[in-house]
């Protein structure tokens, strides 16, 4: 039988090396067949299984809210390897990466049309990031500097 080289599967800027048989589970929080908007507090989450480029296995699971740790724990024990979804607490974020478990976030629209981009490598288009985001997800990409008030003090002394 003919070994079957490795291909690059790019998850929003996140590449990794895979032998194309393996499979990746993907693990999208769902609200009303849309990203949910906070992966934390999220009641249902969508696992898709892809293998050789196509879909092989799709379920939806309804789970608990739970401490960051243990929900990561559970996306673990339940195989997934990204998550994809809008935002998520910096303690959720910490907790995935121990897990092993990528994360693309900053993502939103209709489930199917950002699994579809997922897979065809275009997630970040403009229509699948969230309102603000710049697309960068280095650091803090989506926020905007501190900016001062109007009537508020100057820390510092004008000059004349």
């Amino acid at each position: 039988m003919a070994r079957v080289g490795p291909v690059h599967c790019v998850a929003g800027g996140l590449a990794r090396s895979l032998h194309y048989c393996n499979p990746v589970t993907i693990g999208v929080p769902v609200l009303h067949e849309r990203i949910s908007p906070v992966l934390d507090t999220a009641t249902h989450l969508l696992l898709v299984t892809r293998q050789r480029g196509r879909e092989v296995r799709r379920c939806e699971h309804v789970i608990e809210t739970l401490p960051p740790a243990d929900l990561a724990r559970l996306l673990a024990g339940m195989g997934i390897e990204v998550v994809l979804c809008a935002a998520l607490s910096e303690t959720l974020q910490r907790a995935l990466r121990r897990e092993h478990i990528r994360v693309r976030p900053h993502v939103c629209g209709e489930v199917e049309a950002v699994l579809q981009a997922f897979c065809a490598r275009q997630l970040g288009r403009a229509e699948f990031r969230m309102p603000g985001c710049r697309g960068n997800h280095a650091g803090s990409c989506c926020r905007r500097p501190a900016r001062r008030l109007r009537n508020s003090p100057r820390t510092e002394p004008r000059t004349p």
